[in-house]
């Protein structure tokens, strides 16, 4: 079974042309992540840099689907049945519905790097009735309903919300089980979140990113990285402004429209988030676990600790052992 027919086999995936799987031989830089979560659901991850220009054909499996496309790095085009073309930039994302398994084209350019993602959303096959109470009926049925055709694409401006979500799918762990249920509620938020940038378009309401560039994004992407690898740093805005190269302004505007909070919100966010892995994780003790993510005052851990998570740090860790230790019990 050659690799493309292996592909067609997986519930829920996509389709591709073997263009896209010969071009491995004409290009560098090859990254492929391939994984189906659901019976209707796939994810689809590339990054590689072609030696030949290259059109690549994706189509549903099923008799009808959605695909979302994210785009990283390169700029694609994709060209439909009826001629019409819509181009794709980096940070940019767009969404299709494909009723009748027609041909859609990714026209890919020579020596550009690119780096994007597919994710594959696909009529279950079931019943009728069981149909009418499927998430992906739903989906189509709110999503269609704006606009009536059989092969429709929603493109929209920059949405750095949606951006995050898709940047914490792209890295996180995909091996295991609890790495899919996490995986496919970051997919339903992300079709989600693309909805309501449609719903808002429709209604006068669109998000705009206000003044920020596609370098200004790239650089809030990577600061917000950076703090989440190393939440003990010493953190200013002074400091973050240097190391973005933005103004205060456009770092906090960056951080409001991306993470929907302040620089500093954020940064207080990531460093709760990793109390709570250490608490989970480790045999630290609180003095230890505070110091190591940068605080230095143990009664304001606790005090924002517990706005966060409803309770002190010293009962979530008693919680967790207790739950642990049920969980051990349970399976003697």
């Amino acid at each position: 079974m050659d690799l493309n027919q292996k592909r067609r086999s997986i519930p829920g995936n996509l389709a591709f042309s073997s263009h896209l799987l010969n071009s491995r031989k004409k290009g560098s830089n090859w990254s492929q992540i391939t994984h189906p979560i659901s019976e209707n659901l796939s994810y689809l991850e590339y990054s590689f840099c072609l030696s030949e220009s290259e059109d690549v054909i994706i189509s549903s499996i099923n008799e009808e689907g959605f695909y979302f496309l994210h785009c990283w790095k390169g700029t694609f085009t994709l060209a439909f049945e009826n001629g019409e073309e819509k181009t794709i930039n980096p940070f940019h994302n767009a969404i299709i519905f494909d009723g009748f398994t027609r041909v859609i084209k990714l026209k890919l350019k020579k020596e550009i790097n690119y780096k994007f993602c597919i994710i594959g959303f696909n009529k279950p096959a079931t019943s009728a009735k069981e149909l009418l109470y499927s998430s992906y009926y739903r989906f189509k049925v709110a999503y269609c309903e704006q606009i009536r055709c059989t092969t429709f694409m929603y493109l929209g401006k920059q949405n750095l919300r949606l951006l995050d979500k898709i940047n914490i799918l792209s890295r996180m762990s995909k091996e295991g089980i609890a790495s899919e249920l996490i995986m496919e509620g970051l997919i339903y938020e992300i079709l989600g979140l693309k909805m309501q940038q449609m719903l808002n378009s429709i209604n006068s309401k669109q998000l705009d990113n206000g003044t920020l560039t596609c370098r200004d994004i790239e650089q809030i992407q990577d600061v917000s990285s950076y703090i989440k690898k190393n939440p003990s740093l010493d953190y200013t805005i002074k400091f973050l402004c240097t190391k973005t190269g933005l103004s205060p302004a456009k770092l906090q505007e960056g951080f409001k429209k991306m993470h929907n909070k302040t620089a500093i919100n954020f940064i207080r966010n990531i460093r709760l988030e990793k109390s709570a892995e250490l608490m989970e994780k480790t045999d630290m003790n609180i003095s230890q676990i505070v110091y190591s993510i940068g605080l230095t005052s143990r009664s304001y851990f606790s005090k924002i600790f517990k706005k966060r998570y409803n309770c002190s740090p010293k009962y979530f860790r008693e919680q967790y052992k207790s739950l642990i230790s049920k969980n051990s019990l349970m399976e003697v």
